[in-house]
């Protein structure tokens, strides 16, 4: 399975003003996302893992794991020339502005404040707090259910959504702890070796449940992930180097066998180590 999506669509509940909730899982890379607007809507994605460049309105934002990215209405954006990465995010399109009364449950005070709130929005990429996702997440499982209340809570839990972006959106950038710097500088020192898990927790200094946790909270990676996506950065610098064969690069980073190599080579860029030497 290369990809998992999930979407709720508001107009089938009776929920107007929000065109979607969806979530997708790429389990790998696909191609770049095409250039497109959404008319009079805004655009809000919430990465839950992994990475991803995006270009909006010819400028580009890179977001990992735990980064909430806008989009204002009739902006244009794609993810240019870089392909879709493997990642999971959750994205809403909904459409607010002077014309819509009330929205939600917020009453017409309420809804202005919301639309000032959002279009006031000075950085249009900040880290979310714990409790988007935990929302996020029960949005889709009460849309699941057959709850007599279920629109109501739907409704209700959107509202409580909205208020969270708000009050996150001034959050400043995640700094990275001691401990997980030591662990991401480690890395980073050794690209070509492989560690295991509790290895990389020693380092840490933390228990292994704690430090898987916490590395995943503060970089959007599993650990392992991350040391995969230093390896793959290392050997695009390798590849488009010439020197080395594809052979010699892949035992050099430590993976088994070229094969193995060229599998993960091709799930976080969409080429194989051969095709990407060709292009560059």
């Amino acid at each position: 399975m290369q990809e998992i999506r999930e979407a709720i669509n508001f107009c089938e509940i009776s929920i107007p003003n929000i065109q979607t909730l969806s979530y997708v899982n790429f389990k790998k890379s696909h191609s770049p996302l095409k250039l497109h607007t959404h008319p009079n809507q805004f655009e809000i994605c919430f990465h839950d893992t992994g990475a991803q460049t995006y270009i909006i309105d010819g400028k580009e934002y890179r977001t990992n794991g735990g980064d909430i990215l806008v989009s204002f209405p009739n902006e244009t954006h794609s993810t240019g020339s870089y392909c879709e990465e493997k990642s999971a995010l959750y994205y809403m399109i909904f459409e607010l502005n002077q014309s819509i009364e009330r929205f939600l449950e917020f009453d017409e005070t309420e809804t202005e404040y919301l639309l000032q709130s959002l279009l006031g929005i000075k950085r249009r990429q900040f880290p979310a707090r714990i409790r988007i996702k935990e929302i996020l997440n029960r949005v889709f499982s009460v849309y699941k259910s057959n709850h007599p209340l279920r629109i109501g809570k739907i409704r209700a839990l959107m509202t409580e959504l909205f208020c969270e972006l708000i009050d996150c959106s001034g959050c400043e950038k995640r700094t990275v702890p001691n401990d997980i710097q030591r662990v991401i500088h480690f890395l980073n020192q050794h690209p070509d070796l492989n560690f295991k898990l509790c290895e990389l927790a020693e380092i840490a200094c933390l228990s292994l449940p704690r430090f898987k946790q916490k590395f995943k909270e503060i970089t959007g990676f599993p650990p392992m992930e991350y040391a995969d996506r230093l390896k793959i950065e290392l050997a695009k610098r390798l590849l488009s180097d010439n020197k080395s064969t594809i052979t010699e690069i892949s035992y050099d980073l430590g993976f088994s066998s070229s094969q193995h190599f060229s599998s993960v080579f091709k799930k976080h860029t969409t080429f194989t180590p051969r095709q990407f030497r060709k292009l560059n």
